[in-house]
């Protein structure tokens, strides 16, 4: 059973659980460790960095870590709320406002000295406010 293109983790995560309750009331119960190794193996290879993360542990880890990793690379990955690209994007929405703020407040304050520098990755801002003495 593989996480197909399009699945929703969610779900994928819901069929496991309800699939290890299953067996456990109709068979002997499969541990923890066997259970993070099974879902661990029906991913796909846009997980391999995060599955390649889990495997260099000393010990499997824990049901519960794994899941949550799996659920935060996931959200990543599509560029939900928390991700880089989320981040990336809010920015770029937010250096040009406050650019115009900054521009608002030099006509204000005539001053000589820089008040702001904003190095933003391989963007940079630099506001002519001059600082007030």
């Amino acid at each position: 059973m593989k996480l197909e293109n399009g699945q929703n983790m969610q779900d994928h995560l819901k069929v496991f659980v309800e699939l290890f309750e299953e067996l456990a009331i109709i068979a002997d119960a499969i541990v923890e460790e066997e259970r993070v190794i099974i879902l661990v193996s029906s991913l796909p290879d846009r997980f391999s960095t995060l599955v390649t993360a889990l495997e260099a542990n000393e010990k499997i880890p824990a049901w519960e870590v794994v899941t949550e990793r799996l659920l935060n690379e996931e959200r990543r990955q599509r560029g939900g709320p928390g991700s880089s690209d989320s981040s990336e994007k809010l920015l770029g929405q937010t250096i040009p406002l406050l650019s115009h703020i900054l521009l608002k407040l030099e006509k204000k304050l005539s001053r000589k000295r820089p008040l702001l520098c904003l190095v933003v990755g391989k963007r940079e801002l630099t506001s002519s406010i001059k600082r007030a003495s």
